[in-house]
């Protein structure tokens, strides 16, 4: 190891520990390289102000006659800005792998070019599988446009900053994204492509929106609360002249069934009103209720109404069987429901009641089902998801979009179900699916 000796003095300490516990790997890369006749290695040198640095020797042995290596003929090059280089890109490939985020890059067609472990667990797609594939494959097809606008940025040289928006999941499920898009330049300044940051914000935005909610819910109880206070005293006025109508002699006995009819309903607002009050309770506990009566006493109360649409209502009830439940509660459910359906069918609809032995879908567990279907025009695809949130309505100035979210909260109190469907096709029409178990 002569040839080498010159070169120790300025090796650092650590490298040269090496070295001497690598002796042996040394001299066999030293046999080889006579046999290539060239050696390479890369060390960290001292210079002359102290400081270390990375360089890249190079050397060639020089021969005698015989072939024997007399010495070696050599450079060194200063690379340590370039492994610094290397370190820094290492680093940040790093970061990029294992960021919760999904950060991937694009070509400026929209051809996804690189993609990370954050990506993956995004959006269900593996790198081998959306490595070439166009990244309009995440985005619902009502924003594809959204794509093309973004390149068309990109190709001017602009950035987009924390853009919402939604795209999709492998599975199809969407998630709503916050993303930062931005121009990726050649050496010599060319946009090349774009990368990609997103975030997956859908707990963010869906506890905004719960908080939103929270707000709406508390100024409409304590609205709730001033108004149920302000109708109680003529409430209690109308159920006195009701009462009084009643006992008059001269009516017929159909007039008297309606006016029985109208003091259970007045006495029903009261209930609700004191409800919004905080005051009363129906009952400590549920009683067993008939709902098949309770429905067609609830049929009876908007016959009128429909008659005047020329809705036919027909009630199919298969059993008289008895839930636990508070009446007042169910009378407020299937209220809603067939006033709802009343409305959404137009001038001569059909709505159908039928009220049967049933089993839960999911615990199979027995009870009564209901089910209220109207022929009506059916409810778009788009309003689905949301018609149980609270203040969501598709009546405009008529509905407040608090009926149906009441109606799930009572059927869930009572460890029941309800459930839609609804079709805008030819065979249109909306069917409403109340459970409610037996015990």
């Amino acid at each position: 190891m002569d040839y080498l000796g010159g070169w120790q003095a300025g090796v650092l300490q650590s490298t040269v520990a090496r070295l001497r516990r690598s002796a042996a790997s040394i001299t066999g890369t030293l046999a080889r390289a006579r046999e290539r006749r060239s050696l390479t290695v890369e060390l960290r040198l001292r210079g002359v102000a102290g400081s270390y640095r990375w360089y890249l020797g190079r050397a060639l042995p020089m021969r005698d006659e015989r072939g024997i290596i007399v010495r070696w003929l050599g450079t060194f090059t200063d690379i340590d800005d370039q492994k610094r280089a290397e370190e820094a890109l290492t680093r940040l490939a790093a970061i990029v792998e294992t960021s919760e985020d999904a950060i991937y890059s694009k070509d400026l067609q929209g051809h996804v070019r690189s993609w990370n472990r954050g990506a993956e667990k995004m959006y269900g797609y593996t790198a081998a599988e959306m490595i070439g594939q166009h990244v309009s494959i995440l985005s619902p097809s009502e924003r594809k446009r959204e794509i093309d606008d973004t390149l068309e940025i990109l190709r001017r040289g602009e950035s987009i900053d924390h853009f919402e928006t939604v795209r999709l999941r492998k599975d199809g499920a969407p998630v709503e994204v916050s993303v930062s898009i931005s121009p990726i330049r050649s050496s010599s300044g060319v946009i090349t492509g774009a990368s990609t940051i997103a975030r997956d914000v859908s707990e963010r935005n869906r506890a905004a929106e719960a908080l939103r909610k929270t707000e709406k819910l508390a100024a409409t109880g304590r609205l709730a609360g001033t108004m149920a206070h302000e109708i109680n005293n003529p409430l209690e006025a109308v159920t006195s002249l009701l009462f009084l109508i009643d006992k008059n002699s001269s009516l017929d006995e159909k007039a008297h069934e309606y006016t029985r009819m109208a003091i259970s309903e007045v006495d029903r607002i009261g209930y609700i009103a004191r409800q919004a009050l905080g005051f009363y309770r129906e009952a400590a506990a549920p009683v067993d209720v008939k709902i098949g009566d309770l429905v067609q006493s609830i049929v009876r109360l908007y016959a009128a109404a429909a008659q005047n649409k020329g809705v036919h209502i027909e009630t199919q009830l298969e059993t008289q069987a008895t839930v636990p439940a508070f009446p007042g509660e169910m009378r407020q459910v299937f209220s809603n429901l067939i006033v709802n359906a009343v409305d959404a069918v137009p001038r001569g609809g059909m709505i159908k009641i039928r009220v049967k032995h049933g089993r839960d879908w999911k615990s199979r567990i027995m009870g009564i089902r209901v089910f209220v279907s109207d022929n009506g025009p059916g409810i778009p695809g788009a309003t689905r998801p949301h018609i149980f949130e609270p203040f969501f309505t598709t009546k405009g100035e008529r509905g407040t979009g608090v009926g149906l979210w009441v109606s799930q909260g009572v059927i869930e109190k009572h460890h029941g179900s309800i459930r839609m469907k609804s079709c805008t096709s030819k065979s249109h029409g909306t069917t409403f699916s109340v459970f409610l178990p037996y015990a």
